[in-house]
Parts: structure tokens; C-alpha cells; sequence
């Protein structure tokens, strides 16, 4: 897998730069890394989107990865349990993406994102090494419930 930073443009077309990926929670000098790596913060490594990660077609079968059937927030799950399962991810400090904000409108559902996180938590704690990212499942819960409250206030 492979992850990387972006910009977002809106209708004025100006960029605005995105870190897609947080290097302060890997160990120093760290472009290829893994849960084992930083198993405390390993899901606030990368944004929680899947529009700036590759993932190998074989990666996805071998661990089931899914989106959950929501109208908003269906890519945190994807994201959470694909950091959480990876054995390599890759981090690339170049933009690679432009995203165009207000390209899909829709408002985000606060239940959505309860929905997801329950589900990203539910994968990972399945997972043979869950319990060693127990600490990281409990900082994605509290990040990303945080998160979607601030939005939806």
C-alpha cells in the first residue's frame, strides 16, 4: 500500500496543501512502515480517506476489505482496517492527488460515522494482532467521533 499527500482546490482554484500522511507518528527516517512499527498510532499515520492510497488488487482480496453501505464517512473503515492489516505501506511525501472540494455534495451524517467506526473497530479487533493495537483502535474512536460532532455542530 501507498499513501500520499494532496491539495484540495475549490471554486477560486487556489490549491490548498494537505498532509495525507503524519510522520510524526512513525519512527524517525521511516518510509516504509507498518502496524508494528508504531502499533500505538499506527491509525493516525494517514488521513482517513482511501483517494490518496494505492492498494494492490491482491491486498484487498486477501483481507476482505469492504466499504460499509453508508451515504457519508464509508471510506474510514476501508482506511482504518487497511493501515491496521498492512504488512508494508509505503509513504510518499509528494501531493499526488488534487481534490475538488464540493465536487460531491452531500451532508454528512453523524450516525454514518458511528456506523463506520463501530465497523473499522469490530474488523481490527478480529485481527490476529488486534490487541496490540488496542490503543490505536481507542485514539481512531475518540479522533474521529470528535471529528464528525465538530461538523455536525
Amino acid at each position: 500500500m501507498a499513501v500520499c499527500n494532496f491539495s484540495r482546490f475549490g471554486i477560486n482554484g487556489k490549491d490548498n496543501q494537505q498532509k495525507g500522511i503524519f510522520t510524526q507518528w512513525l519512527p524517525k527516517d521511516k518510509a516504509i512502515f507498518c502496524y508494528r512499527d508504531c502499533p500505538d498510532f499506527i491509525l493516525r499515520v494517514a488521513s482517513p480517506i482511501v483517494w490518496n492510497k494505492l492498494y494492490r488488487r491482491s491486498f484487498i482480496c486477501r483481507h476482505n476489505l469492504k466499504f460499509d453501505e453508508l451515504l457519508t464517512y464509508n471510506d474510514i473503515s476501508f482506511s482504518a482496517v487497511s493501515m491496521a492489516a498492512a504488512e508494508r505501506v509505503v509513504s510518499v511525501s509528494d501531493s499526488l492527488v488534487r481534490y475538488r472540494i464540493g465536487s460531491v455534495l452531500r451532508p454528512k451524517r453523524l450516525n454514518d460515522v458511528i456506523c463506520a467506526v463501530t465497523s473499522a473497530v469490530n474488523q481490527i479487533s478480529g485481527m490476529p494482532h488486534g490487541q496490540l493495537l488496542k490503543n490505536a483502535v481507542y485514539r481512531f474512536v475518540v479522533d474521529n467521533y470528535l471529528t464528525a460532532l465538530k461538523r455536525n455542530i
